[in-house]
């Protein structure tokens, strides 16, 4: 990969701090459970055309292109697992 580690890292403040919402935290929690839009719609009593807004909002916040991608970010930035780590996972 031909990124910057600024483009790989997602900053700590991204997840635990006021970048990303309450309910974009929420959202996440359930997209590294696995869960799909209409899942975490039903979960949240939200709509699914909500859910994904939230998840083009944390993509875009975050700098990721997918949402394998922003949950890789945020496992990085939890355990401090590097890309090499988890690519070897």
């Amino acid at each position: 990969m031909d990124k910057t580690d600024n483009e790989n890292n997602i900053t700590p403040a991204a997840i635990h701090g006021n970048e990303l919402s309450k309910r974009e935290k929420e959202v996440l929690v359930h997209l590294m459970h696995g869960k799909t839009s209409r899942q975490i719609s039903d979960a949240l009593f939200i709509s699914k055309l909500t859910v994904d807004v939230h998840r083009k909002n944390m993509l875009r916040k975050t700098s990721s292109a997918s949402t394998a991608e922003l949950t890789m970010k945020v496992m990085q930035q939890m355990f401090g697992l590097s890309a090499f780590t988890l690519s070897a996972l």
